[in-house]
């Protein structure tokens, strides 16, 4: 299962949220910095999964990667077809997302 890590001080919050109350002061720190140990390592160690774009940037990523032809070509359907045209639910775009990842 995969995990977004967004930074390590919201991680370490996690562990003191959670910290075992019962144990005695001593073992408690040497408890937190085992945690922290094991929290350090896998931070520094995954691979980070930043968060999907939002779909304005994905449509701006998607238009600026189309090439010159294909850009006319969208100009043409969204003159031609007007409101009813959705880049979002074109084929192009549908395309795109799956092809990078997006979806």
């Amino acid at each position: 299962m995969n995990f977004i890590l967004h930074n390590r001080r919201k991680l370490i919050r996690i562990v003191n949220i959670f910290k075992i109350q019962t144990i005695s002061e001593n073992t408690n720190n040497h408890y937190l910095q085992n945690m922290s140990n094991i929290i350090s390592d896998h931070v520094s160690n995954a691979d980070i999964i930043h968060e999907t774009p939002s779909i304005e940037s994905l449509l701006q990523m998607y238009l600026d990667s189309l090439s010159e032809k294909e850009t006319m070509a969208y100009n043409i359907a969204k003159h031609h077809l007007g409101t009813s045209f959705s880049l979002p639910k074109s084929n192009g775009f549908i395309e795109w997302k799956k092809q990078n990842a997006y979806s």
